[in-house]
């Protein structure tokens, strides 16, 4: 598969996950998909996978957690 190819799916992908998870519009995830359409194919999978996790999971990573309830579990 070329690079252009693998761009557009994951820019495809990324559209879908704004839409589905994140609320946007049609036209609004199509607006932030050609503002990161210059991006190369790594720069987009990291954005896919911070997009996926979303700003929840960020808060439960920073959570201060005892070792005697991280052992419990």
């Amino acid at each position: 598969m070329s690079s252009v190819h693998s761009k557009s799916f994951i820019l495809k992908q990324i559209k879908n996950i704004l839409i589905k998870k994140h609320d946007y519009t049609e036209e609004a995830a199509e607006s932030y998909i050609e503002s990161n359409r210059e991006k190369k194919a790594y720069e987009l999978l990291v954005l896919k996978r911070d997009l996926k996790r979303g700003p929840e999971d960020d808060e439960e990573e920073n959570e201060d957690i005892s070792i005697s309830t991280r052992l419990k579990n």
